[in-house]
């Protein structure tokens, strides 16, 4: 083990004198000489700190070479393999009953090593709390070290939240952090963690737990319900966005997929929503999109039929941008200011100009083809008379 002649090797490579690398571990520069001539070693509690400063794993410093299986990306997938899943013994499960919790020593052991030789990895520390703060569960029956190792739980993310600057890792911390404050009691602070630092974007269903649980615990039910009912409405519009996209963006190529989950879609949004409503903007372009799927798979009357409720929809939003009232009993709570109103574009315009665009296509092509012999329907012609009034 030359650790010397590594932490020489290293302040070269980083362009430092021994007086500057002394200044930042806080220690003599003459201390510094002595390692790198090998007249003495490092205090063990120094070595995080120099492989923290040199941006390297503490292997390094005694010059052993990691392996692939050694690297910080493998050692969480080694983990999370030996403790996912669930094990129940019996109908009324208990905690030692739970495969997760009984696996957690296993975890907590090969994370704390893994801490160790990669100091500053936050992405392994704040898995190491994960899998602390689900093995304090053990203690479940025994209230005081039951508080005690979810509090030291709380003071090891609180660091790890100070010292990252990865948004997501912060994320994961304050997740936890807000789960760890439902579980000793402390509603208030739950929310004010949720609501304060959590990215919006991440762990949803994470956040949303810990916001729900800590309103209803502190008696504030309408705000519970209100937070329940944004939640229908920005999940729903995520899957409308989800959906459309993976069709125009080419994303998912097979027709009858995209098919089954636009009428899953439609008919979710027929659930949570009476019109005039706040979907039907997505009920109208769903209509659409299933209007032009049958139309290239040559069924043209289903074809007729979308884009008839296409264009229903798309009057009915209007009446509702108008009147911005909200009849679904699902999201009549829900914060007005997130509903999408006016139609991006006018509805009327649109079609009419879908089918000028197909009328310019290749008459050689399948689609000109089928659109021509929807064209020629009597149904269709007193739809585009409707449209045109």
């Amino acid at each position: 083990m030359n650790i010397g002649e590594n932490i020489l090797k290293m302040r070269k490579e980083k362009g430092i004198t021994q007086e500057q690398l002394a200044d930042v571990l806080c220690i003599s520069a003459g201390a510094v000489s002595k390692w790198e001539t090998e007249s003495s070693t490092p205090d063990i509690s120094m070595l995080p700190k120099i492989a923290d400063f040199f941006g390297v794993s503490i292997d390094k410093i005694f010059g052993f070479e990691l392996t692939e299986s050694d690297t910080p990306e493998n050692i969480i997938k080694k983990v999370e393999e030996i403790t996912v899943g669930f094990n129940y013994e019996e109908s009324s499960v208990k905690f030692d009953d739970i495969k997760v919790v009984m696996k957690c020593d296993e975890a907590i052991s090969i994370l704390t090593d893994a801490c160790i030789k990669f100091p500053n990895n936050y992405t392994l520390k704040s898995k190491l709390c994960w899998y602390k703060n689900l093995s304090a569960s053990k203690h479940i029956k025994e209230p005081e070290n039951y508080k005690k190792a979810k509090r030291e739980v709380l003071d090891e993310l609180y660091s790890i939240t100070r010292l990252t600057n990865d948004i997501k890792i912060a994320d994961d911390c304050f997740n936890i952090i807000g789960q760890i404050y439902i579980d000793l009691g402390e509603y208030d602070k739950a929310l004010e963690t949720s609501q304060r630092y959590v990215s919006k974007q991440s762990n949803q269903m994470g956040y949303n737990q810990t916001i729900l649980t800590s309103l209803l615990k502190l008696g504030k039910e309408e705000e519970a319900e209100k937070h329940a009912h944004n939640i229908t409405y920005i999940s729903l519009a995520q899957i409308y966005t989800g959906n459309i996209s993976s069709f125009g963006f080419g994303i998912i190529k097979d027709i009858e997929k995209i098919k089954k989950t636009s009428w899953a879609m439609i008919n979710m949004f027929k659930i949570f929503s009476d019109s005039p409503g706040p979907f039907d903007f997505y009920m109208s372009e769903s209509y659409k999109l299933l209007a032009l799927i049958y139309l290239g798979l040559e069924e043209l009357d289903e074809s007729m039929k979308c884009f008839e409720e296409s264009y229903n929809y798309a009057e009915s939003f209007k009446i509702f941008s108008e009147n911005r009232e909200i009849i679904s009993d699902f999201i009549k709570c829900a914060d007005k200011h997130r509903f999408l109103y006016n139609i991006p574009y006018d509805s009327k315009k649109h079609l009419l100009s879908a089918f000028e665009a197909m009328e310019n296509m290749d008459a050689n092509t399948n689609d000109y083809k089928n659109y021509m012999e929807l064209k020629n329907r009597d149904d269709f012609q007193q739809f585009i008379s409707k449209i045109k009034e």
